[in-house]
């Protein structure tokens, strides 16, 4: 008995500092449109994520629509998404494909943070650059973030604008020819192509040669294999065609 009473005792002591905690914490709501895209919805949490290592005693949460019941909050999407922000954002500024507007505005009555683009691309393109003014980095291999947590939450600095200088921004992915794609798994390509995007890039070439092509063909009743990229389990391309050959010798 004694020890169901301590056990109960510990549980509401527990929940009681979580709740405590929690109540010292502002919160912030990353507000998506009733419709966002994939793309949108993803980088929302991306945005709650990275948002999440820059301050402290800060607790972010995506939303579809404002609850009003957070301490601030976050527009993020396309211009089309939220027309009732227009006035807040210099149209001229969203002209170029790609383009995005990072500012802050009243909006009933409260500060409110405002990252549009004028499509899902331009907006992506604003959360990542307003994370490395705040502090982050994003690479081909890795992401990294600041050191030392900012205390409290603010919109200062929250003004950057900008567009791409050229329509295709390509990344080859030869990057590190000794640990290069060869020996890349679906795992490996979906990261290295979402880094890629947020660096500003929209394409991706891939290295290949005549002796490889990437169509399927056949010739005198002999069907030539599609020259896939090769992983460490199947295919010849580069680094690892020698492993099949020794192989087969035995």
């Amino acid at each position: 008995m004694r020890r169901s009473v301590f056990a109960v005792v510990i549980c509401l002591f527990v929940a009681c500092t979580a709740i405590g905690q929690s109540a010292d914490m502002a919160a912030v709501e990353i507000v998506l449109s009733p419709q966002p895209t994939l793309s949108e919805k993803i980088v929302a949490d991306e945005l709650s994520a990275g948002l999440g290592k820059v301050y402290s005693d800060v607790h972010f949460t995506v939303t579809s629509g404002r609850s009003h019941r957070a301490d601030h909050a976050i527009y993020f999407g396309r211009v089309e998404s939220f027309p009732q922000l227009r006035r807040y954002v210099d149209q001229e500024k969203l002209s170029k494909p790609e383009s995005y507007v990072v500012t802050t505005a009243q909006v009933d009555r409260s500060r409110v943070g405002i990252i549009l683009g004028r499509e899902s691309r331009g907006a992506i393109y604003g959360v990542y650059n307003l994370l490395e003014k705040l502090g982050c980095g994003f690479y081909l291999s890795y992401d990294a973030f600041p050191a030392e947590l900012r205390g409290g939450f603010s919109f200062d600095g929250w003004e950057l604008s900008d567009a791409p200088l050229v329509r295709d921004r390509i990344v080859f992915n030869w990057h590190n020819f000794l640990s290069g794609c060869s020996t890349w798994n679906l795992p490996d390509w979906e990261r290295w192509i979402t880094q890629s995007q947020k660096m500003g890039y929209n394409g991706v070439m891939v290295h290949a040669y005549g002796n490889n092509p990437m169509v399927k063909f056949s010739f005198n009743g002999v069907d030539k294999p599609v020259g896939y990229l090769s992983t460490t389990q199947k295919g010849r391309d580069w680094s690892t065609q020698h492993v099949n050959d020794v192989r087969r010798l035995w």
